[in-house]
């Protein structure tokens, strides 16, 4: 990562505050709803396929862009770590998009993939190339 304008990264860094407190918020609520609710709509919801507790992630790394200017800083590992899970992320949104396309997935996700699969696949794929250099 890396090369890229500060501003770019400082835009990047405060829409990956906004998008993770939000999807990271819902990834919370939809498993709490689901575990302490008897509405069956709430029980095995695909929105989770997006909406990840771990998206809180993006927070903190959101929070060092917007800061710095630039991109991380990490460890050959952690670097590997991060991009792993924006990869995975990426995977399961499109693999869930797919399923709700072929009729497997019956609920209605369609606002999800509408409104929200486009913000994540540019988040996540800013993220994967570059939001991280190694130190």
């Amino acid at each position: 990562g890396g090369g890229l304008p500060w501003g770019v990264y400082r835009f990047m860094g405060l829409s990956s505050i906004l998008y993770g407190s939000y999807t990271g918020l819902l990834g919370i609520l939809f498993p709490l709803n689901w575990l302490f609710s008897d509405h069956l709509d709430l029980h095995h919801n695909a929105n989770l396929w997006f909406f990840w507790p771990s998206d809180f992630l993006l927070v903190l790394v959101g929070l060092c862009m917007l800061v710095t200017g630039k991109c991380l800083s990490l460890s050959s590992s952690l670097e590997k770590l991060l991009k792993g899970y924006c990869a995975l992320h990426i995977i399961c949104a499109l693999l869930c998009s797919l399923l709700y396309s072929l009729n497997i997935i019956e609920q209605g996700i369609a606002h999800s993939i509408i409104y929200m699969l486009p913000i994540l696949l540019v988040l996540y794929g800013f993220h994967f190339r570059f939001g991280t250099k190694d130190q």
